[in-house]
C-alpha cells in the first residue's frame, strides 16, 4: 500500500512537473531565437556602416592629389573591400599599384625607393588574399638588366629586385598565415635561391615544418632546372636539411640564432640534397675553362675553385654519413679542385675565422686604456664615450654607466646615460624587478624615452597584480606629456600608453588616443607621421645615431625614440563610431582616411566573427 502511494505521488509531482519544465525549454527556445537574430542583426548594422563607410572614402581619396599618399590610403580602402566585394577590393588594389608608375622625381634612386615602399605596401595586402595575383603584378614590371656587380651579387646570395618584393610580402603575412606566405614566397624562387628565403625557411619551419618542407622540395626542384646549378644554391639547400651551426661561402660565414632549435629532416630529404650537391658539383667543375688567356678570366676560374673546395670540404662528412655512393664523385671532384689550384700557385682556401666573442671586450678595454692615460678634455672625454656606447650595443649596462660616469663634459655624459638607463630600466621589467626599473625610469630627462619606460613598467605593475602603482604610474607617464615639445617620437609614446590602458580602462585609452592625435596634428607632418600607424616594436627599441672622431672615439650619440604607435591597434578595439570619430580628428587627411579605412576593415571581420557565433547558438 505504500509503494502504491509513493507511486502515485510520484506520478503526481510529474504531471505538475512536466508543464514546468516544458515551459522552460519554451522560453529558452523563444530566448534563444530572439537573440539570434538581434546578435545577426546588430553584426549587419555595424557591416553596413562599414561599407557605406568605405565607399564614401574610396570617393575622398579621388580628392587626394600626392600619389604617394592616395596609394597608400587605397591599398588600405582596397584590403577592406576584398572582404565583402572581392571584385572591388582587387580593382581598388590594382588601381594603387599602377598609380606608383605616375611617380616622378629629380633624384632617380630616392625615385626608385619610393616606387619600391610603395609598391610592397599594395602588393602585401594583395597578396593577403590572391598570391597569384601579387606575383603577376611584380613580374608585369619592366624588366631592369642586372649590372655586371648586381649578377655577382645574385651569385653571393642577395635576392633580385622582385625576389626581394616577394619575400617581404611572405614575410609579413608568415605570422598570421603561415601558408600564404609559403605561396607567396615560393614565387621568389623563379628568381633563385637567397641568404633571405635561407631566413625566411628558418622562420617558417618553427611555424609550419609541413609548409617549409614543401617550399623547400620546390626549391630543390627549381635549382635543380638551372645548369649549372649555383653553388650558393647548394649551401642554401644542405643548410636546411642538416641545419649546422653555420656555413661559410667565398669568404662570408652564414650562421643562425644561438637559441633557434633544431628539427628533424627526413632521410628522403637529406639525400634529394646530396643528390642535387653532386650533380652541381661535377657541373661546375666541368664548366670550368681549360684554359684562361686574360688575368681577369684566370681570377674568375681561381674564384670558383675556391668555391667549389670549400663547398666540397663541408659536405663529405655529410655526404659520408648518408649517401655513401656520392663519396667517391665528391672525392675525385676535391683530387681535380686541389690540382687545379697548384697548377695556379693558389693555397686551398680556409675556413673563414670566427668572430671572437671577447673581440669586442678587448677594444673597449682599450678605449678605456686609452682614455685613462690621454689628457683631461675632448679627446679622453670622447674615448669614453665611444667605450660606453660599444657597452651599450653589448648590453652591458651597467658597466656602461660605470664608464659614463668618467666623462667629465656633462652634456656628452648624459648623450650615452639617457641610452643606457632606458634600456637598463626595460631588461629590469624583463627580470620582474619593477620598483628598481621605476627608479631608474624616473631619472630619463628625455620625455619620450621616459614616458616610453613608465608606460611599460605601468603596464607590467598592472599584470603583476599591483594596479594601484600600474595606474598611478601610468597616470605620471601621461601628465608628462602635456609638458613635452610636440614630436612624432612624443605621440608615439603617448600611443604607449594607450595600449598599456587598454586591458584596464577603455575610457583612458580614449584619452590617451586623443592626446596622442593632438600631438601628431602640431607636428610638421611629413611622411614620418605614417609610421604612428604601423604596430609598436620591441620594448626597448632605440634609432640611435653616432658621430666618430679620431683615435677611435665619439663625437657624440643620438638617442631617439621609434615613431611606431600602434595607432591602427588602438583604434580597432574602440567602438565603432568612437573610433571613427577619433581618426576623423587627424588633420592629416590621408592618415586620416587610411585609418578609417582600418577600422572599416576591423569592423567588418568582426561582423563575419559575430554572425558565425550566433549561427553556433
Amino acid at each position: 500500500m505504500f509503494f502504491v502511494r509513493v507511486v502515485l505521488l510520484v506520478l503526481l509531482a510529474s504531471t505538475f512537473l512536466m508543464p514546468a519544465v516544458s515551459q522552460q525549454r519554451d522560453q529558452k527556445s523563444t530566448k534563444s531565437s530572439k537573440t539570434q537574430p538581434s546578435i545577426t542583426r546588430e553584426a549587419e548594422e555595424l557591416r553596413l556602416s562599414a561599407i557605406s563607410l568605405l565607399h564614401s572614402l574610396a570617393q575622398s581619396a579621388n580628392e587626394i592629389e600626392n600619389i604617394t599618399e592616395r596609394v597608400r590610403v587605397l591599398a588600405e580602402i582596397g584590403d577592406a573591400f576584398w572582404l565583402v566585394d572581392p571584385d572591388q577590393g582587387r580593382s581598388v588594389l590594382v588601381r594603387g599599384f599602377k598609380e606608383i608608375d605616375k611617380l616622378s622625381e629629380s633624384d632617380p634612386e630616392r625615385l626608385a625607393t619610393q616606387k619600391r615602399t610603395l609598391r610592397r605596401i599594395v602588393l602585401s595586402r594583395i597578396a593577403k588574399h590572391e598570391p597569384p595575383l601579387a606575383n603577376q603584378l611584380i613580374h608585369d614590371l619592366p624588366d631592369e638588366i642586372p649590372t655586371a656587380d648586381e649578377k655577382a651579387m645574385q651569385r653571393q646570395g642577395v635576392a633580385t629586385p622582385n625576389a626581394e618584393a616577394l619575400l617581404y610580402i611572405a614575410e609579413n603575412l608568415l605570422a598570421t598565415d603561415p601558408k600564404r606566405a609559403a605561396a607567396t614566397a615560393g614565387y621568389s624562387l623563379q628568381d633563385g635561391l637567397s641568404q633571405r628565403l635561407r631566413l625566411f625557411l628558418i622562420k617558417l619551419r618553427a611555424k609550419d615544418s609541413a609548409a617549409a618542407d614543401g617550399l623547400f622540395a620546390a626549391a630543390i626542384r627549381e635549382a635543380s632546372a638551372q645548369h649549372p646549378a649555383r653553388l650558393f644554391d647548394v649551401m642554401v639547400l644542405w643548410d636546411y636539411a642538416y641545419q649546422p651551426h653555420d656555413f661559410y661561402f667565398n669568404g662570408v660565414v652564414w650562421d643562425r640564432e644561438k637559441n633557434e632549435p633544431r628539427q628533424n629532416t627526413s632521410q628522403d630529404l637529406r639525400r634529394m640534397v646530396l643528390a642535387f650537391a653532386v650533380n652541381a658539383i661535377v657541373e661546375n667543375l666541368q664548366q670550368l675553362p681549360a684554359s684562361a688567356e686574360s688575368t681577369q678570366d684566370r681570377n674568375l676560374v681561381q674564384a670558383q675553385l675556391a668555391a667549389l673546395h670549400s663547398v666540397i670540404q663541408q659536405l663529405l662528412p655529410s655526404m659520408q654519413a648518408d649517401w655513401p655512393r656520392g663519396s667517391s664523385d665528391l672525392q675525385q671532384a676535391l683530387v681535380r679542385v686541389e690540382q687545379e689550384l697548384r697548377d695556379g700557385g693558389r693555397p686551398f682556401p680556409s675556413r673563414p675565422p670566427v668572430e671572437d666573442a671577447e673581440a669586442g671586450t678587448t677594444v673597449i678595454d682599450s678605449l678605456i686604456e686609452k682614455a685613462a692615460a690621454a689628457p683631461q678634455g675632448d679627446l679622453r672625454d670622447s674615448l669614453y664615450l665611444s667605450a660606453s656606447f660599444k657597452l651599450l650595443q653589448l648590453r652591458q649596462y651597467e658597466k656602461g654607466k660605470d664608464v659614463a660616469a668618467k666623462i667629465d663634459d656633462a652634456e656628452k655624459r648624459a648623450m650615452i646615460l639617457e641610452p643606457l638607463n632606458f634600456r637598463l630600466a626595460n631588461e629590469l621589467v624583463e627580470k620582474e624587478k619593477l620598483q628598481d626599473a621605476l627608479t631608474l625610469a624616473n631619472q630619463l630627462k628625455t620625455p619620450e624615452l621616459r614616458i616610453g619606460a613608465l608606460a611599460r613598467i605601468g603596464r607590467a605593475l598592472i599584470d603583476a597584480g599591483d594596479s594601484q602603482s600600474g595606474l598611478q604610474t601610468l597616470n605620471t607617464a601621461q601628465s608628462l606629456v602635456s609638458k613635452a615639445d610636440p614630436t612624432v617620437e612624443l605621440s608615439a609614446a603617448t600611443l604607449r600608453v594607450a595600449s598599456a590602458f587598454a586591458k584596464s580602462d577603455p575610457i583612458r585609452v580614449s584619452e590617451a588616443i586623443t592626446l596622442a592625435v593632438q600631438i601628431m596634428n602640431k607636428v610638421n607632418q611629413e611622411e614620418t607621421a605614417w609610421i604612428l600607424m604601423a604596430p609598436p616594436g620591441a620594448g626597448d627599441a632605440l634609432n640611435l645615431s653616432w658621430k666618430n672622431s679620431e683615435g677611435g672615439g665619439l663625437k657624440s650619440v643620438k638617442a631617439t625614440y621609434p615613431r611606431n604607435g600602434g595607432l591602427t591597434d588602438l583604434l580597432v578595439k574602440l567602438d565603432f563610431n568612437q573610433a571613427v570619430s577619433l581618426a576623423k580628428a587627424v588633420n592629416k587627411k590621408a592618415l586620416s582616411l587610411a585609418a578609417q579605412a582600418a577600422i572599416c576593415r576591423a569592423a567588418i571581420e568582426s561582423t563575419a566573427t559575430k554572425t558565425v557565433t550566433a549561427r553556433s547558438n
